[in-house]
This record gives structure tokens, C-alpha cells and sequence, in this order.
């Protein structure tokens, strides 16, 4: 679930700043600015009634301004982001953000999100194609 949440930020950020614009999930130091960089910060896990967890995945997405007018780039970059990272689509489920806040730290913009959700434990089945039943009666008069 991580990686498709991760892949879906990826996704809204290119929706809403281009597809010029690099999103990463993996830092790089050659990255060219500007440019998006979304890091998975962690995961709680608390078991729910039957075979259900709720989970909380929190993300952080740091932006790398160009080096002109930082603080303005940061600032409407920032608006634009809690708008485009509100309401995600995984696998046809959709994932509201919560708890979303942003701080500047030195020339970067980061970007704190937690998308939360249930999930359901199945059980892996033995398939029945193969099986076979024998039924023999002992005789009785």
C-alpha cells in the first residue's frame, strides 16, 4: 500500500505542476531544481474488530525551489499542494489526506500528509479443484 500511495502523490503532483516537472521517490544529489522529492516517513498499524487493521501512512514531499524568490515560489507551491494532495486515487479506492502542514526549512518546502485506511486480512484459500472425497459405508444389516 505504501509504493501505490507513493505512486499516487507522484501522480497528483505531475497532474497539477506538469509532466516536465521531476517527482522522485528515491533522493537524488543531481536532481535539477526544481523539483519534487516524496519520502514515506512511517506507518502505524492498530488491529480493528475481525480480520481489519487501520492504518496511517505518513508522507512528507519536499519541494527544491530554483534559487530566485524563494520564499514566494515556496509560498504559492505550498498552496497548490493542499489542494492536488487532498484527495488521492489507489486501485479505485479514493484516500483523503489529513493532518496536512507544511514548514520551510533553509530553501525547501516540506510537505507533511497522512492518507489513513482500513484493511482487510484474507485468508488464502486451499483451492477445492483438486480435492478429492471418498465416502465408504460399512455395512450394517
Amino acid at each position: 500500500m505504501i509504493n501505490k500511495l507513493m505512486e499516487a502523490i507522484r501522480s497528483a503532483l505531475q497532474g497539477e505542476f506538469g509532466e516536465g516537472m521531476e517527482v522522485s521517490i528515491e533522493d537524488r544529489p543531481d536532481k535539477v531544481q526544481p523539483c519534487f522529492f516524496i519520502q514515506w516517513v512511517d506507518t502505524t498499524s492498530e488491529p480493528s474488530p475481525g480480520k481489519r487493521y487501520f492504518r496511517q501512512n505518513e508522507f512528507c514531499v519536499r519541494y527544491f525551489p530554483e534559487d530566485i524568490d524563494v520564499q514566494q515560489e515556496c509560498g504559492a507551491v505550498a498552496d497548490r499542494m493542499f489542494w492536488c494532495l487532498e484527495y488521492l486515487t489507489v486501485a479505485n479506492d479514493t484516500f483523503r489526506g489529513t493532518n496536512m502542514r507544511c514548514e520551510r526549512k533553509d530553501s525547501v518546502l516540506e510537505f507533511f500528509v497522512k492518507y489513513d485506511c482500513f484493511l482487510c486480512r484474507t485468508e488464502n484459500a486451499a483451492p477445492m479443484e483438486g480435492a478429492k472425497s471418498e465416502i465408504t459405508m460399512k455395512g450394517g444389516d
